[in-house]
């Protein structure tokens, strides 16, 4: 087994050994990213059930080989048809349980229903979910590296950008710009659709990219991040395409200082409250308290 699988093997027994407190047999995972970060499977449709002694990895045909590359340390199940009814119910009774734990955050009330009324008497549904995201609160050095990589590739990419930044440009470009560097460093699509909001439209903390025409002076509002193996970043940048006015300076100049401050202020201990306290006090000796 190579050190990729050993560490998804690690987190699916450090699952099973969480299935007894709360009384399940095994617990039925829908969710993408926690199906991933338990078994390295990186499509866009699975089911994952994970028993006190297997765990169980439900494809349709189109992920069949790539499942079996990724996630080789699962049993694999296809699911043929539209739903994934009928491979769920086969994953269930291939691994024995009776009581079965689903992560009721993320399945629907419909596909709730659709298997419920497909398993066999004796097998019991059970609302759960939590226990994965449990797991993935402590990260292991894979995952530390590849966030300080999805954060590298993403403030590497917004400072290339800002070199090519020219007047005439739209925010629509700059956001596909930054998407393309992701893509071309990271492998990976963007975290999240680019936000790129220029002039007046700055104001808007979640305005979409448009055609804006970018001119010289504006300030622009940057929201990207890119992803890593499935870490995502998340970085905002304020720029301006030219030499900003004064009344542009004197603001990011009062921002950039309760951020250092609130930066080294971070440490063991100190509290959420105590670090925004301590920003909001910083932008309130600025006469900038109600625009925090």
């Amino acid at each position: 087994m190579s050190q990729t699988d050993a560490r998804f093997g690690r987190r699916v027994a450090s699952l099973q050994r969480m299935l007894p407190e709360h009384g399940l047999d095994a617990l039925l995972i829908t969710h993408l990213p926690n199906i991933r970060y338990l078994s390295g499977f990186t499509g866009s449709a699975a089911r994952l059930l994970v028993s006190k002694t297997e765990c169980f990895l439900i494809v349709d045909f189109r992920y069949y080989v790539q499942a079996a590359l990724e996630s080789p340390h699962c049993t694999q199940v296809q699911a043929h048809g539209a739903g994934f009814e009928e491979a769920m119910v086969e994953a269930v009774l291939l691994s024995e349980a009776r009581q079965v734990g689903f992560e009721s955050g993320y399945m629907s009330f419909w596909d709730h229903g659709r298997l419920e009324v497909s398993l066999p008497k004796g097998i019991r549904l059970i609302p759960s979910g939590g226990q994965t995201e449990e797991l993935r609160r402590l990260k292991d050095e894979q995952e530390i590296e590849a966030l300080r990589t999805a954060a590298r590739v993403t403030s590497e990419a917004i400072a290339d950008l800002v070199q090519d930044l020219r007047p005439g440009m739209t925010e629509a470009e700059l956001a596909a710009q930054l998407e393309y560097r992701f893509r071309a460093r990271a492998l990976e699509q963007a975290a999240f659709d680019t936000l790129v909001a220029s002039g007046d439209r700055s104001a808007r903390i979640h305005a979409r990219a448009s055609g804006h025409v970018i001119a010289r002076g504006e300030p622009i509002l940057i929201d990207c991040g890119a992803s890593f193996e499935g870490y995502k970043a998340d970085m905002s940048r304020t720029v301006s395409l030219g030499d900003p006015d004064r009344r542009f300076s004197r603001v990011h100049g009062a921002v950039s200082e309760a951020l250092e401050r609130v930066l080294a202020a971070i440490r063991p201990g100190a509290s959420l409250r105590q670090l925004d306290a301590l920003a909001r006090e910083t932008l309130h000796a600025h006469g900038l308290a109600e625009t925090f």
